[in-house]
């Protein structure tokens, strides 16, 4: 019997309505057999609700919005929304597979490995930079990680290669894109880990930002996951392709399943490269930038632009009120 899958994203009022618009309308078009699997979009953190607009948008795109108060105890950390929305889809959501997406992706073609077969627990990248993992037991960083394993109970080390920078280090992975047979209870275990680590006050040496993905990677470890590497045209870091060795690099976007591209800039250059090679891609993206307001070129284009901005400021005012009450 084939495996079901249905896609996970956090979307806020913002510019992650923006994006999880477009990511949502890159998987409608691009991704294949799995092209109108469902997508759930969880607003964890109080706040203004979406949009109208957007909410007729993800009407056309069959994208289910759940807003629910999920991330009560970490209103200024953002990302916290991530283990804390896909425990609960775990829960709720009906599908043999859950990929979870950050919404600054796009999906360029059929994502079928993240339909994981009974051998494997989670699909996942390994991160594009060290950052703050570990090289080993003399790695400064490594007193963070050993203590963040005592925390979850995680005994047996696994190392890998960071993709850009290629540096050997303790398995630490990419969160902007994770897929799990739902069976696992990997994302459950996730959001409980995030949790003690966060109560135990525990924090890399740059600071609390990088607890969300350190604490996934340790998941991992604790409960024994069989990882899959997903292939390098997932979870593809646009952002630092300049940085990527020429024959690691993808630039032609039918090579692609998803880019993750961080930022405006990283787009624009994936635009860029694509218009003669990919010319399709490269006209669909600009028209989807300027239409959604993220790359603005018309009056209507900037008008969203601007649009989004505004709800992007009164949600973060929103918070700090209610983090102030």
């Amino acid at each position: 019997m084939a495996q079901s899958l249905s896609f996970i994203i956090c979307t806020e009022c913002g510019k992650l309505e923006q994006l999880s618009i477009l990511l949502a309308r890159s998987i409608r078009r691009f991704g294949g057999a799995l092209r109108d699997a469902p997508i759930i979009s969880y607003q964890p953190r109080p706040g203004p609700a979406i949009a109208r607009a957007t909410a007729r948008q993800f009407d056309r795109l069959q994208v289910v919005h759940r807003a629910e108060p999920l991330n009560l105890d970490y209103p200024d950390y953002a990302v916290a929304n991530k283990p804390l929305a896909n425990a609960r889809a775990e829960r709720d959501v009906d599908s043999d597979c859950l990929a979870f997406l950050d919404s600054d992706q796009v999906m360029l073609g059929e994502p079928s490995r993240l339909v994981l077969s009974a051998d494997h627990d989670v699909g996942i990248r390994p991160v594009a930079m060290k950052g703050v993992g570990s090289g080993g037991p003399d790695d400064p960083n490594d007193a963070y990680w050993t203590r963040l394993y005592d925390l979850v109970g995680a005994t047996q080390r696994t190392y890998l290669t960071s993709v850009v920078d290629k540096q050997r280090i303790v398995s630490y992975f990419n969160s902007g894109l994770v897929t799990v047979r739902r069976e696992a209870g990997i994302f459950t275990a996730w959001a409980e880990n995030f949790r003690t680590v966060m109560r135990a006050g525990l924090t890399p040496p740059p600071g609390v930002f990088y607890v969300e993905q350190s604490s996934l990677a340790a998941t991992v470890a604790a409960v024994g996951a069989r990882v899959l590497i997903l292939p390098e045209s997932y979870n593809y870091p646009q952002n630092l392709r300049e940085r990527i060795a020429p024959e690691d690099g993808i630039t032609d976007a039918r090579r692609l399943v998803t880019a993750h591209y961080h930022g405006r800039r990283s787009l624009v250059d994936l635009i860029d490269a694509n218009r003669q090679i990919n010319p399709e891609v490269s006209r669909w993206l600009s028209a989807q930038m300027d239409e959604l307001g993220i790359r603005p070129r018309t009056v209507r284009g900037r008008l969203t632009h601007l649009r989004y901005k505004l709800r992007q400021h009164a949600g973060r005012r929103r918070r700090r009120r209610a983090g102030a009450a």
